[in-house]
């Protein structure tokens, strides 16, 4: 990738250190300010490892057996980058689809996939 894999906190001294770095990473600005596309590449680099956390179970490529219930709850805030049921319309797809890409497309070649 474009950027050095990101390196979760221990959680030695505190078990949901993980959690809060991902939701501090993905939880939408709650001021209704637009999301950017450096929210966006923070957000993902934060839960590229672990997005097979959500793959739709159907599919058969969820991680959750590997990993374990916990370790995906720490990154149940990495759902806003699929959009889930309740949040169409914060999709990646959305993000990638709105008129910022077509002016910074350099930087959103994860659109593209």
């Amino acid at each position: 990738g474009q950027y050095d894999l990101w390196k979760p906190p221990s959680t030695e001294f505190d078990p949901y250190a993980v959690k809060i770095a991902v939701n501090d990473a993905c939880t939408l600005p709650s001021d209704g300010a637009p999301v950017t596309e450096e929210w966006v590449s923070k957000c993902h680099q934060v839960c590229e490892a672990r997005m097979c956390c959500f793959a739709h179970p159907t599919l058969g490529s969820s991680c959750v057996d590997v990993l374990g219930e916990k370790e995906c709850e720490d990154y149940s805030a990495c759902k806003v980058l699929i959009g889930g049921e309740e949040r169409d319309s914060d999709s990646i797809d959305d993000l990638c689809n709105n008129a910022e890409v077509e002016k910074n497309e350099a930087r959103f070649t994860k659109c593209q996939d």
